[in-house]
């Protein structure tokens, strides 16, 4: 397939039940499918037998507080811990090969990063009718990375292989 009917918005899983594929990347975008457990799910029906799902998806490193959970909008349960995110694709006879969190410091610099970003073009775009809530969004998710995030939301790479079938028994 090509990667770029991939990327497109009306990705249909449908169109490649006949033509499985060899690997699949899905990072930090699993919520297009609906959740983390949905995505390994869709795309482990549409991986050939040894092929490769890398699954980039956040987790959460200890109990989120409600104050965290109610800025972000989201539920405790829309994500989950890094070894139950290792294991989605146990019941899809996908096998984690390979995981990998990231640290407190490479997360941090992700979002020092994104915040400078956005700070950058705020600054550079002062005429901008979107600067305003903008500057407003990104200082409001900065405090709340700081005040919770960094230490309760982690971010995991997990390299799962879709088992072969058995053979049969002669």
């Amino acid at each position: 397939a090509q990667a770029t009917e991939l990327l497109e918005e009306n990705f249909d899983i449908e169109k490649y039940r006949d033509q499985p594929l060899d690997l699949i990347l899905c990072i930090g975008s699993s919520h297009a499918v609906g959740s983390p457990a949905a995505a390994v799910e869709a795309f482990a029906s549409i991986l050939k037998p040894g092929g490769f799902l890398l699954l980039g998806e956040g987790y959460w490193m200890q109990k989120p507080p409600a104050e965290y959970l109610a800025f972000l909008g989201c539920t405790e349960e829309e994500l989950l811990s890094h070894d139950a995110t290792a294991h989605l694709g146990d019941a899809q006879k996908l096998s984690c090969i390979y995981q990998r969190e990231t640290s407190v410091e490479e997360w941090s610099h992700y979002e020092d990063t994104y915040a400078g970003n956005l700070f950058a073009f705020i600054e550079a775009n002062p005429d901008d009718p979107e600067t305003s809530s903008c500057s407003e969004r990104i200082t409001a998710w900065r405090n709340a990375y700081l005040q919770w995030g960094q230490h309760t939301l982690g971010f995991g790479l997990y390299l799962m292989q879709k088992n072969e079938p058995s053979s049969p028994k002669e």
